[in-house]
């Protein structure tokens, strides 16, 4: 690894010898691989040991609110490929970030690969937002997890944010009186966050009371988002029975259950379904309701049409029912869409031809 002033060096002898832009020289610069910490984190993925990770501390059981070590520099590691064609030799490999300039080995081939660690200050990296980063994340495995916020503080998490920083690589190529070459190329950076476990977040703060006070609620939480449904045609026509088919989408935002049942008039119960969920997303709960002109137990004078006579109105909805907890208790909730109308005519009147008189 060379330092600022070899690089400076180097491109001041390359002033002397005609440059070629874009030509006889290529660089490909990329993020680096790191070597990754052993222990998985509670939630999220593993940090590297030695690279661009900061650390926001949570100082309530609810919300982060410090960034730790903002005096100290972030090491983000690049890797490059470069190489000249002809005669000529790579003669040095610059990357720059944010006003920091690292350079690769000067090995004398016309093939070269290698990685240049930068060391940024952490004001130099415009568009940092941890604290920011760390609550959001915060509300979101709290209704992914059924956990409340102070549960998940407490074993603390880690985020990958990609494509904060732009490192830009240069690549000399030169060979005694050919003329010399350079090309560069731009590479997206990512960060880590470590949002530290707080394992003290229920712990009386020195010189409180420790007498037993009001508990901590915390904050309701719940995976069920939404459901609606809907049928396929709400308008039937021909004998009895017909076919209404029901669809219903029900939307949460983590993994659970929820149980659901579609009701109607007449006294119409679908079976009660139990869904799960392994993740955020939605289901379908199909049902297919057949709707007759005489109910069970009930007598139909025939009209004068015979058999199925009229015109049928009815509704269905769809519950579900969903589990809501916080930090001291859990109950159950229920949801009703509205009313789904349809209509059912089981005896249309044909339509009649008219014939033409004679002329």
């Amino acid at each position: 690894m060379k330092t600022l002033p070899a690089v400076a060096a180097c491109a001041l002898a390359l002033a002397t010898l005609p440059v070629q832009a874009g030509k006889n020289a290529n660089l490909k610069l990329e993020q680096g691989v790191y070597k990754m910490a052993a222990k998985d984190p509670a939630y999220g993925p593993r940090v590297p040991i030695n690279g661009p990770v900061i650390k926001v501390y949570a100082e309530s059981g609810t919300t982060y609110n410090h960034v730790a070590n903002t005096h100290k520099k972030l090491p983000f590691l690049t890797k490059y490929t470069a190489s000249c064609s002809g005669k000529r030799k790579v003669s040095s490999v610059s990357v720059k970030l944010a006003g920091e300039t690292a350079s690769g080995s000067d090995k004398g081939g016309g093939f070269e690969t290698g990685y240049a660690q930068i060391k940024v200050p952490y004001s130099g990296i415009a568009g940092l937002a941890p604290v920011s980063w760390c609550n959001h994340h915060l509300k979101t495995l709290s209704l992914e997890h059924n956990r409340s916020k102070k549960q998940i503080v407490k074993k603390g998490f880690t985020l990958y944010m990609p494509d904060v920083a732009e490192a830009q690589g240069t690549v000399f190529c030169s060979h005694n009186i050919l003329k010399g070459a350079v090309d560069g190329d731009k590479a997206k950076l990512g960060v880590w966050v470590y949002c530290a476990a707080n394992p003290n977040v229920d712990r009386p703060k020195p010189g409180t009371s420790t007498r037993p006070g009001k508990p901590d609620v915390g904050e309701t939480t719940s995976i069920f988002k939404s459901a609606t449904l809907t049928a396929v045609d709400t308008t039937l026509v021909g004998k009895s029975p017909q076919r209404l088919q029901l669809v219903g989408n029900i939307t949460v935002t983590g993994a659970g259950t929820i149980k659901a049942q579609m009701v109607g008039s007449g006294g119409f119960e679908s079976p009660v379904r139990t869904i799960a969920f392994d993740k955020a997303g939605t289901q379908q709960m199909r049902f297919t309701h057949y709707v007759r002109q005489q109910e069970p137990g009930k007598t139909l004078s025939a009209g004068a049409g015979g058999g199925d006579v009229g015109k049928k109105n009815g509704w269905v909805v769809l519950k579900v029912w969903y589990e809501v907890r916080n930090n001291i208790a859990k109950a159950k909730k229920q949801y009703t869409t509205k009313k789904l109308n349809y209509t059912v005519d089981f005896n249309p009147q044909p339509k009649r031809m008219q014939l033409k008189k004679p002329e």
